[in-house]
């Protein structure tokens, strides 16, 4: 069935060495021109992208081309593009910092010190160990000018963290900023400066210190430089496409259709015209999707769900009521640094790659998840905080899967009480129709179910429609204020699917069509009806 598929080039998941990556005829997306005008245009560069696209690889792209010129890049854009001299690179990747205490931080940051600088062909300054600003201002002062390259990734990594122990923040955060402000008092020493990161940190002393570093991280030029076009998807993974293609029965169209549902949508840039794929899901998605399907690649390896889930749970800001609502900010605040004591979540939530820029609105940028993988991975997020037992979840997603597909409302009914009395973390302390709705939904979502919220049909929008392997499902949710009250409330639900017309009938599967009703007075559903096929 593969046997026309053309041969391809190896995948390169995870392979962040450039030099290796080549050797091993591994697929490359060339965007070396953009480097290019990286390099060209300023000469102290910071950017900021969601971990797992690709950063690192950049780096290592950005060190050969300075080590190596332009004889590194054969075959690439760069190479007829590269024109700058050869230079010493110091490298340092800050997410490789390991420490549970202050001491334990300057011990890692001096080895990370002293490893970089030998590797770029320094002798290391003679200087006691476990003080790397030492050591470090020492280096520089017997650098020639203009002689270095200094390629910083992952720098707010430390203070990342450290984020909810403020002592060993603070800790960190002052040794960090003593780093860049010896580097802005030898400024004259480096022929370029690139520092990548996700949060922008103001204490870290980076856009104190070099007061004409450029920020490019919401720069309309450089918005592909980091993930994947689909015309590169279309034209670097070509034969991967056919056979996946093949294997789920789809053309290539459809194939990439599908794909952008769920790894595109990453917008990078404040005009709000170009969105990328995720590098990394999609090219796990395409050694994987035998055994994984449609995953959530990203998510598992680069989404920081514990730092997530603390901070927000620590704020008070995992909330049910904000699940998949449209946020908005001046780019201003986007490009803004937060004091850690006042990071605004859909900021630190932007940063990270839960939301991006889907478009812009009377002068603001409105803020959204990217595509269904991380939609439907905040709300298993916000599960994990309200249900924090994976078993007592799994266990109701299944009951109520169950309930669906053998159209037995009783069992739904038993699966959503269930589901209201296990709740914690204070999410039911005022409820109301859109908040019993959002619950549902976020549990269904967290749970791997297709869900729709306010999907139009010809007389107006349904509450939530659900998709199961076997079964279509519309629900209509109305809240009474006791329980007696919940049998009117029920006809009136029913009525309005009816007379809506909610929910499509699909070839070959069944549609079932639920009203429930949610009692105030006892905290449950407290009735549910299903109207006939």
């Amino acid at each position: 069935m593969t046997e026309n598929v053309p041969a391809a080039n190896p995948l390169s998941t995870g392979i962040a060495d450039f030099v290796g990556l080549l050797r091993k005829g591994m697929i490359y997306v060339d965007k070396t021109d953009l480097i290019v005008d990286l390099v060209n245009r300023d000469q102290y560069v910071f950017l900021s992208r969601p971990r797992r696209f690709g950063k690192s690889l950049l780096i290592s792209t950005l060190k050969t081309l300075f080590t190596e010129g332009a004889s590194a890049c054969q075959g690439l854009k760069a190479e007829k593009l590269w024109t700058r001299p050869k230079r010493k690179v110091l490298h340092l990747d800050f997410s490789d910092m390991v420490f549970q205490n202050h001491e334990e931080f300057l011990q890692a940051f001096d080895e990370l010190l002293t490893m970089a600088i030998v590797e770029a062909g320094f002798e290391e300054p003679n200087v006691p160990a476990g003080n790397p600003l030492l050591k470090w201002r020492m280096f520089l002062s017997r650098l020639e000018p203009v002689s270095l390259v200094l390629l910083v990734d992952e720098y707010d990594s430390p203070l990342s963290a450290a984020l909810n122990e403020p002592e060993l923040f603070e800790s960190v955060r002052s040794t960090i900023s003593g780093f860049f402000i010896a580097n802005k008092k030898q400024s004259g020493k480096f022929d370029f400066t690139f520092i990548t990161g996700i949060m922008k940190f103001p204490q870290a002393s980076i856009f104190s210190a070099f007061n004409n570093i450029v920020d490019i991280s919401l720069d309309e030029h450089f918005g592909t430089l980091l993930g994947y076009t689909e015309a590169e998807i279309r034209s670097y993974f070509s034969p991967y496409l056919e056979k996946a293609a093949l294997y789920f029965g789809l053309t290539v169209d459809q194939l990439i259709r599908e794909m952008a549902e769920h790894y595109d949508g990453y917008c990078f840039e404040a005009t709000a015209t170009k969105h990328v794929f995720s590098p990394w899901s999609v090219q796990n998605f395409l050694r994987r999707y035998p055994e994984e399907q449609f995953g959530r690649y990203w998510v598992k390896s680069g989404g920081s769900p514990r730092l997530l889930i603390n901070f927000l749970k620590e704020n008070g800001e995992l909330r049910f009521e904000a699940f998949d609502k449209p946020q908005y900010a001046k780019r201003s605040e986007l490009e803004s640094c937060a004091h850690i004591l006042e990071l605004d979540p859909k900021l630190l939530l932007t940063n990270v790659g839960y939301l991006t820029i889907k478009g812009k609105e009377n002068g603001l940028l409105v803020l959204g998840y990217p595509n269904q993988e991380v939609r439907e991975s905040f709300a298993e997020i916000l599960s994990t905080a309200y249900w924090p037992q994976d078993l007592m979840r799994s266990q109701i997603a299944r009951r109520f899967v169950h309930g669906l597909e053998a159209g037995n409302p009783d069992h739904v009914l038993e699966s959503l009480n269930e589901l209201i009395h296990r709740l914690s973390y204070q999410g039911m302390q005022h409820p109301n129709e859109e908040l019993i709705r959002q619950i549902v939904q976020v549990f269904c979502e967290g749970a791997g179910l297709d869900a729709s919220i306010e999907r139009v049909s010809p007389s107006g929008r349904s509450d939530l429609e659900l998709e199961t392997r076997k079964t279509d499902a519309v629900l209509e949710f109305k809240m009474a204020q006791t329980e007696k009250e919940a049998p009117r409330r029920l006809e009136m639900a029913l009525a309005q699917i009816e007379a809506c017309r909610y929910g499509f009938k699909r070839p070959g599967r069944p549609l079932l069509r639920l009203g429930l009703v949610f009692a105030k007075d006892t905290k449950r559903f407290a009735a549910i009806g299903r109207l006939p096929d």
